[in-house]
């Protein structure tokens, strides 16, 4: 499991609009999100092309959750 730490946030309606059409509508609902990470380590160890996304901090809880499970857990992101 791995779990990102970051922030939702509000694009400009020009950037959103850029991104649309760059992408296309296919590619909407989607959040944009501020990570302070090392990108690097995210190349490195994120291997799958699936991410979920929720607008409060529960890291903790999912940690918790992994142990539980035995689930290996790698927290990304400050």
């Amino acid at each position: 499991m791995c779990v990102i730490k970051g922030r939702m946030i509000t694009p400009s309606d020009e950037r959103h609009r850029a991104f649309t059409k760059s992408r296309g509508k296919h590619q909407l609902p989607m959040s944009y999100v501020k990570v302070d990470m090392d990108f690097d380590q995210f190349v490195e160890q994120f291997d799958s092309n699936h991410i979920a996304g929720v607008g409060v901090d529960c890291v903790e809880e999912i940690k918790q959750m992994c142990a539980l499970l035995n689930i290996p857990v790698t927290v990304m992101g400050r």
